[in-house]
């Protein structure tokens, strides 16, 4: 009896998978990276770019970027967003309602109704409708309505009391053009148009939001979901209330295919087609699993066109940030298992059979897809059907027909191979089956009718190596086609019973193990081959190696022609590919909604509804478009141009610069989400023909979105930027870019023109001003060489004056040294140091050191032979001594008035204009400034500072005691 009810509950299960969760693959856009919390609203322009109303200000998403366009406002809660007129949306904040639209190519701002300049006594506008009539209505959270008509701002009389504060306030109108308007926990009202006045219609004081759908209005709240049809007197002729599942709703919107999507606290939700169930969402971004949406407090909903989903992507607005969901290209079956598929076939009632040792039989019913499990057959590796016949081969070598979906025969073939791998029914209800040999190398292909009688076809019917695989095409010709470089194709000849070779030799390289795993024969009879090898084309006894770009060479396992001549193939480990018949492809992995990379032999087909089916190592999928296609992306916008680093306008329809500028550009394609986009680009001399649709080599990948533009010759260029987006699409078509290359000026014809005149001017000038200066230079060369004459004997005299004075520093220094010793002390060392005074310029000098706080000087000078102390500050700025010993470094003052200012502060009177000053340290590293002084400017040279340094470097190392 337990077992009873329990099938009874999977009966149940599988006939009514609607009502199992909707799954949406999603994104979230929250945290420190994103500008913005609170999100109140979204909304589409016509350029494709979202506008999101957020607590934060108005930012515009191109589906990788937020801009920020709040910089004119004055208040950045921007509470609502609604289209206007064309190509116009009109937003509120807390000081009124703005215009926004394009004008050249740029977004721009302007007041549409201020409400400081309005005398209706407009406060705060929270919410915007605008109706069949273009009247513009504005609501506000006391309870106030305004409505524009024209350029006119009045207030509507509402029966709510004033200054009585309110959640919100909803808008909409129904197909007899009533403006209707619902206020949460307060009541539903329509407006009067002969009354010019809003009537409550009573008993709906509990709603918390409602979608209103021609003549029929929804309404969530109360733990209630109601579902009511007026007639054009605003009057209720029926209501009916769906289960709300337990759950209190608060939204309800509708999107762009007619589904009806509801939020609660517990999540997101959907009503099925018949209004008559509520069915959660969940998210699933990768197919093995189904998560919770991390959605929560949610303000709106919003759907945007989708190339997958007629009801389009859903924008969900929230307190923390902004949700994004879409879905799949390929969708798996709820329910179903992961498993590897062993055989995918269309059984005689247009349902799916889907073998994963197990049968499922799929109903595809487009808005439902259902499935049950297949009785009395497993361990099944291969399936066939024709017109009345379904066929099982299962790995035990055994065949099964269910005839007439009510018949079942088992015929056993284990004496002849092993486990039936593949079958093929053919037009008459012939069954071909693959076997896989057991202990013995197995030729050829056999086939059975629904009678049980078998026929082997092998060497003496002109197979000569194993068959994988039969199909027919088109015009029922029959391929069977399977192992080894020269027995890889074979055509059945219905006359003589028996298959010819039709393999010819490749004019490529193929490997040892060259096998062919399946086969496709368009309505052309061109024959196309998944090999171990890549795609191999077969037409009029010529083959052809199909270019994949890196995946050329790559397995094969399952191929498929769909409506159009179009191939989708599945390769061994890097997903399925499209190839169109222009040779144009696009690649489909995991982000398109497969679960592996990894696909099954033979294991692709096309439905009733023109769907795609594939199997791989982890279940089956399908299309969710008919007659699959890869999904297009538009093509890239130029967004920054930089030419020599400076930003320039990208409104222009050229680019020009100069040969030799550097030129960035960066640009973006509005996608959403806009995560992982590749660009490539071709410049193309500007004579030259321009294939926009070209998928010829050529294109050089750019780095991200930037391309930095190779360095071009004088003339006019066309750079080519296309997109693809990962994950099934297709490129894009390219923009087009004018870049006008120019030569440098002065390669021009005028700029060289006017070097030529420049420089016959200059010869001319130069001719002329070089007669006048040559008599002039004949006259005064005499009393040039005289003068000259005087100036070297002075040169000479100052030169022979200066050697005398350097002579006679070094032999006084000389003298110093001798009578210092080494050791000695600084009593010992002061009297013979004071013979520095008697050095050619030099008219005192001191040394100084901290001591403490203070700066302490001792010295001696030509007037006073004894040494004299004194003592200042230790201020870097008001001290020259403590300057130098902080600094460390030497210093010459050739004129102290005019120097003095770049090193300290401290002006005063000084009877020395000339100094040096050099710091020290002892071998106790004690630090010490020697200062020279000289009364005259101009006193010192560099050479002074070197015979004082070699006099301080011999007292740092010959005196060891502390200077006192």
């Amino acid at each position: 009896m337990k077992n009873r009810y329990l099938l009874i509950f999977f009966l149940f299960l599988f006939n009514n998978l609607e009502i199992l969760g909707q799954k949406y693959r999603y994104t979230t856009y929250q945290g420190e990276k994103i500008p913005f919390t609170k999100v109140n609203q979204t909304i589409q322009d016509t350029r494709k770019y979202m506008w999101l109303a957020t607590d934060q200000g108005l930012f515009r998403f191109d589906g990788s970027q937020f801009e920020d366009y709040n910089t004119s406002l004055r208040s950045r809660y921007i509470k609502t967003i609604i289209p206007w007129k064309k190509d116009t949306l009109l937003f509120a904040n807390d000081t009124g309602v703005f215009k926004l639209f394009y004008e050249d190519n740029t977004p721009k701002i302007v007041p549409h109704i201020i409400i400081s300049d309005t005398k209706s006594g407009m406060s705060y506008p929270e919410e915007l409708f605008t109706d069949s009539k273009g009247r513009l209505w504005i609501g506000q959270l006391n309870g106030e309505v305004y409505q524009q008509d024209e350029t006119k701002v009045k207030k509507v009389p509402f029966s709510l009391a004033l200054n009585q504060r309110i959640s919100n306030i909803f808008f909409s109108e129904d197909r007899f053009r009533t403006v209707w308007v619902l206020i949460p926990k307060e009541g539903l009202y329509y407006f009067d148009e002969s009354s010019n006045a809003f009537v409550e219609l009573e008993g709906y004081s509990d709603m918390s939001h409602f979608y209103v759908d021609g003549n029929q209005i929804l309404m969530v709240g109360d733990l209630r979901i109601l579902a009511m049809t007026v007639d054009d007197n605003h009057k209720m002729i029926d209501q009916k209330q769906i289960d709300n599942i337990g759950l209190d709703f608060y939204y309800i919107n509708k999107d762009m295919a007619g589904a009806y999507f509801l939020a609660s606290e517990q999540g997101m939700y959907t009503l099925t087609s018949d209004q008559a169930k509520v069915i959660e969402i969940f998210g699933s971004n990768d197919p093995h699993r189904v998560e919770k949406l991390p959605y929560n407090s949610i303000h709106h909903m919003y759907f945007s066109e989708d190339q997958i989903r007629p009801g389009g992507k859903i924008w969900i607005s929230t307190s923390n940030g902004l949700g994004l969901l879409w879905s799949s290209y390929f969708q798996s079956v709820s329910g179903m298992s992961h498993d590897n598929v062993f055989s995918l076939s269309t059984g005689i009632h247009n349902e799916i059979l889907i073998s994963q040792s197990n049968v499922t039989s799929v109903k595809n019913l487009n808005a439902q897809v259902k499935f049950d499990q297949i009785r009395d057959v497993n361990q099944v590796t291969s399936i066939s059907s024709g017109t009345e016949n379904i066929w099982y081969g299962t790995a035990a070598g055994t065949i099964i027909l269910h005839k007439n979906s009510t018949k079942r025969i088992r015929y056993n073939l284990r004496n002849r191979g092993g486990g039936i791998f593949y079958m093929f029914t053919d037009h008459k209800g012939d069954n071909w089956f693959c076997q896989a040999p057991t202990d013995r190398p197995l030729i050829g292909v056999a086939k059975i009718n629904e009678d049980g009688r078998v026929t082997i076809y092998d060497e003496a019917n002109g197979l000569n190596n194993r068959i994988l695989v039969v199909k027919a095409g088109g015009k029922s010709a029959l391929y069977a086609a399977g192992i080894g470089s020269e027995t890889y194709l074979y055509k059945y000849n219905r006359s003589r019973d028996a298959f010819e070779n039709q393999s010819v030799p490749f004019p490529f390289r193929v490997s040892n193990n060259f096998e062919v795993h399946d086969i496709a024969i368009d309505n052309n009879e061109v024959v196309w081959m998944a090999t171990t090898d890549g795609l191999i084309k077969y037409e009029a006894e010529k083959v052809e190696r199909i270019d994949l770009g890196a995946y050329t060479e790559n397995e094969i396992r399952s191929i498929c022609v769909i409506p159009g001549g179009n191939l989708w193939l599945a390769t061994d480990t890097n997903g399925l590919v499209y190839l169109d018949n222009q040779g144009r492809y696009a690649f489909f992995d995991e982000k398109s909604g497969t679960p592996s990379k990894v696909a099954s032999y033979r294991s692709m087909i096309i439905d009733h509804n023109n769907q795609l089916w594939v199997g791989t190592a982890e279940g089956a999928v399908y299309s969710s478009k008919s007659n699959p296609k890869p999904l297009r992306i538009d093509a890239p916008i130029l967004n920054e141009v930089k030419i020599n680093h400076e930003i320039k306008n990208v409104e222009k329809s050229a680019l020009r610069y100069t040969e030799t500028a550097s030129v960035t550009l960066k640009f973006i394609s509005i996608t959403f989400p806009a995560d992982d986009i590749q660009y490539q680009y071709k410049i193309i001399e500007n004579d030259a023909d321009i294939d926009k649709n070209d998928q010829m080599p050529g294109y050089l990948t750019a780095d991200e979105n930037k391309i930095t533009v190779p360095e071009l010759k004088n003339g006019t260029y066309s750079l080519l930027v296309r997109a693809q987006k990962q994950g099934g699409y297709s490129w894009s078509d390219p923009l087009e870019i004018k870049l006008k290359v120019q030569k440098k000026w002065y390669k021009t014809f005028f700029g060289i023109l006017l070097f030529v005149i420049l420089g016959m001017s200059i010869v001319w000038y130069t001719l002329r001003l070089w007669v006048f200066k040559k008599t002039k230079n004949i006259k005064a060369s005499l009393g040039l060489k005289e003068e000259q004459l005087l100036e070297k004997e002075k040169a000479f005299i100052a030169q022979t004056q200066d050697l005398k004075n350097s002579s006679t520093k070094l032999q006084l220094l000389h003298d110093v040294f001798k009578k210092i010793p080494k050791g000695a002390t600084w009593d010992k060392a002061l009297p013979v140091l004071s013979k520095i005074v008697e050095f050619p310029g030099i008219d005192a000098f001191e040394f100084a050191f901290k001591k403490g706080e203070e700066m302490m000087y001792r010295g001696i000078s030509q007037e006073r032979t004894n040494y004299m102390d004194r003592s200042e500050e230790f201020n870097k700025k008001e001290s020259l001594a403590t300057y130098v010993l902080i600094e460390n470094t030497p210093l010459i003052i050739t004129n102290f008035n005019e120097e003095i200012d770049q090193y300290i502060n401290k002006r005063k009177s000084e009877e020395y204009l000339s100094m040096i000053l050099v710091p020290f340290e002892q071998k106790t590293s004690i630090e010490i400034v020697l200062c020279i002084y000289g009364k005259e400017k101009n006193r010192f040279t560099q050479r002074d500072v070197t015979l004082i340094q070699i006099l301080t470097t011999f007292l740092s190392i010959s005196i060891l005691d502390e200077l006192k």
